[in-house]
């Protein structure tokens, strides 16, 4: 069960990627528990659906071009609850159109299985 919660987990993870770079705000924010937590650690803390929806919605305005990627996932099942980590780049358009490199970070998660599945409680994002 534990290699299958992560394949569900890692998959997560790269939906949660997908889903806020096109601006689905409604599906990323279905990724978080009911009083799920963002903390981008630029700006405060993103607490409960509405505010993840919000967030999620702005963000292509916000950042165009945005696509996050993530490496070295690590994931730590204990029954019911998981953690995870993983280094992070966000890339965008430059000036001249062509990929630039904005940022880069880690992400640290705290996961819980609802009744819908896996969920974040709270996703938190420290940049370099």
């Amino acid at each position: 069960m534990q290699a299958e919660d992560i394949a569900v987990i890692t998959k997560m993870v790269a939906d949660y990627n997908h889903m806020i770079d096109s601006g689905q705000a409604e599906a990323w924010a279905d990724l978080f528990t009911a009083d799920g937590q963002f903390d981008p650690g630029l700006m405060p803390a993103i607490s409960g659906r509405e505010a993840l929806v919000e967030f999620a919605g702005g963000l292509p305005v916000m950042i165009p071009g945005a696509r996050h990627h993530i490496t070295n996932l690590s994931v730590d099942v204990q029954g019911d609850r998981a953690t995870a980590t993983a280094y992070l780049q966000l890339w965008t358009k430059g000036e001249d159109g062509k990929a630039a490199l904005a940022m880069t970070g880690i992400y640290t998660d705290e996961l819980v299985r609802t009744a819908d599945g896996w969920r974040f409680s709270k996703r938190s994002m420290a940049s370099d």
